[in-house]
């Protein structure tokens, strides 16, 4: 009995202990970071509906994955007694000015007559496209900014969520995909305003360079001028 109640006591400490958090980021000595992205045989890549801003022509077509069944031979079940079983066949929601979820790529079509044009053809993750519709409204520009990951920053051989998150900006029609954020800064916020025709964030780099986000890191401020031909993030400091 003593040896159970050793060994069960043994198994409830292993598992109560906390797993340490796993960097955001590993240093190689290539600068580049990888973007090759392992490919899942259980996911199934679906396009959802089309979605158009209000006072808007463009569609947006929010591509992603979803996981399904897997069969008997190891390839996704589409039977029909599962085809209804509780999966989602669902990559985004949408708001009236927003698309969430875990997509890989978004298309475009100017008018029902063009064909679905992708907005990249690159390893990404995208959770979250904002269309400014106060600063269209003020008939400055349609744009968009995206909150993505685009980068395979912690060489685990896939983009997602573990990897840091970047800024970026197109035009309505994806036109233009523009990276705001430096490589190695992890986006933390921002907000447009329309009245001046600028974008605000911040960023934080790993200034110690220990693949973590912490306190002893330095926390970048730029803004841009939206109205520009050029996106170029200018850098100030509000703090002495």
């Amino acid at each position: 009995m003593k040896r159970l109640t050793f060994a069960l006591s043994l198994v409830l400490l292993v598992g109560c202990k906390e797993t340490p958090p796993q960097p955001k980021v590993i240093y190689s000595k290539s600068s580049t970071p990888k973007t090759e992205a392992k490919k899942d045989g259980t996911l199934l890549t679906l396009c959802d509906l089309p979605v158009q801003f209000p006072g808007t022509s463009v569609l947006l077509f929010p591509v992603g994955e979803v996981a399904l069944n897997e069969g008997s031979k190891g390839g996704a079940d589409f039977s029909s007694s599962r085809y209804d079983s509780g999966v989602s066949y669902q990559v985004s929601n949408t708001s009236e000015f927003e698309i969430a979820g875990n997509l890989s790529n978004i298309k475009f079509q100017g008018s029902p007559k063009d064909s679905l044009r992708p907005l990249t053809d690159k390893p990404i993750r995208i959770e979250r496209i904002t269309y400014l519709h106060g600063l269209a409204e003020k008939g400055k520009a349609k744009l968009l900014v995206y909150e993505v990951q685009d980068n395979d920053t912690n060489q685990d051989g896939i983009v997602n969520a573990n990897d840091i998150r970047s800024l970026y900006v197109s035009t309505l029609d994806g036109q233009h995909f523009t990276k705001l954020t430096t490589e190695y800064q992890e986006l933390i916020d921002w907000n447009c305003l329309e009245g001046l025709g600028r974008l605000y964030f911040r960023a934080i780099e790993d200034l110690n360079k220990n693949g973590a986000f912490d306190k002893k890191d330095k926390v970048h401020y730029y803004f841009i001028d939206l109205l520009s031909p050029t996106w170029t993030p200018q850098e100030y400091n509000p703090l002495p």
